[in-house]
């Protein structure tokens, strides 16, 4: 039987990274902020939204065009989310959501809840300033070529901006999107069998059937399920991830992926420029060695 047809557009358009300070009103999370803050704290907690002021999110500042993404492109992505260190960024996430449930759950009354949101709000994060500016960059890469993340699953997916509503998402979606891509290549190298493992419950994949001819598509609900199936399905077809020699950088080897940009099995490093570097290192060295050495 053939591998089902993956059934997939993208919404590509053009792109900024702003504070959540600095987003336009008429952005989805602006109008979402001012509702969930004059919440209770319950609500507030149970929406799973997070926007101090210095929020890195991903904006769309011009029309989007739908188009069907080259597994070069979604290769590309997976590459550069592997390449993408976000363990202290996910790790500021983590300790600012515990702080504010211990400050939330002190509050004895509706309004000390309140005025605990209200100096939350103003609070910024903090992020590590280098793991920001390499996420950023990044992610502004991956979006010029397959879009936003959550397309499909409550931000605008056409061609032309909604009078009222201008797409944005927060960059914490793809922080978690690079922890899940980078969870799936550890899998494979685990010393011990483990029973499948869910990798990303919240995206869906749909499964449609055409006939005359029958045949079986997938289609992802939303950019992140494509780009998370499509790791899955590189690791599975033998695609692992391998560290460069010379600048330790993740890149991958193997797999069924386009022989341009296929690295031969036991490649050591992730590009031309990184192994002249290193084997020009490795000759000066030696040069120095043996001029420096007993005559």
């Amino acid at each position: 039987m053939s591998a089902p047809l993956f059934d997939f557009q993208c919404w590509v358009g053009k792109y900024d990274i702003k504070r959540f300070d600095e987003l336009p009103e008429k952005t989805n999370m602006a109008a979402f902020a001012s509702e969930i803050y004059q919440s209770s704290a319950a609500e507030f907690l149970g929406s799973g939204f997070d926007a101090p002021p210095d929020a890195p999110y991903l904006l769309q500042v011009g029309p989007a065009k739908s188009l069907r993404p080259s597994r070069k492109a979604l290769d590309h992505a997976v590459g550069l989310l592997l390449q993408t260190d976000v363990s202290k960024l996910h790790r500021a996430e983590s300790d600012r959501w515990i702080d504010i449930r211990k400050r939330l759950k002190s509050a004895t009354s509706r309004r000390r809840e309140l005025a605990e949101l209200s100096k939350l709000r103003a609070e910024p994060i903090n992020f590590d300033p280098d793991q920001l500016s390499a996420l950023k960059r990044n992610v502004l890469a991956i979006a010029r070529c397959i879009g936003m993340l959550n397309v499909g699953e409550g931000i605008p997916d056409r061609d032309e901006f909604d009078s009222n509503i201008t797409p944005c998402e927060s960059l914490g979606d793809w922080i978690a999107a690079a922890d899940t891509i980078q969870l799936i290549f550890d899998l494979r190298d685990q010393e011990f069998d483990l029973p499948p493992q869910v990798i990303a419950p919240h995206d869906h994949l749909n499964l449609l059937l055409s006939n005359h001819p029958v045949v079986l598509h997938i289609q992802p609900s939303s950019t992140r399920a494509a780009l998370i199936y499509h790791a899955a399905q590189m690791v599975a077809q033998g695609t692992i991830s391998q560290t460069c020699d010379k600048c330790g950088k993740p890149f991958l080897e193997g797999g069924q992926r386009d022989p341009r940009n296929k690295k031969r099995a036991g490649a050591r490093f992730c590009s031309d420029k990184c192994r002249y570097e290193y084997h020009n290192e490795a000759r000066r060295k030696a040069k120095q060695h043996s001029v420096g050495g007993p005559g």
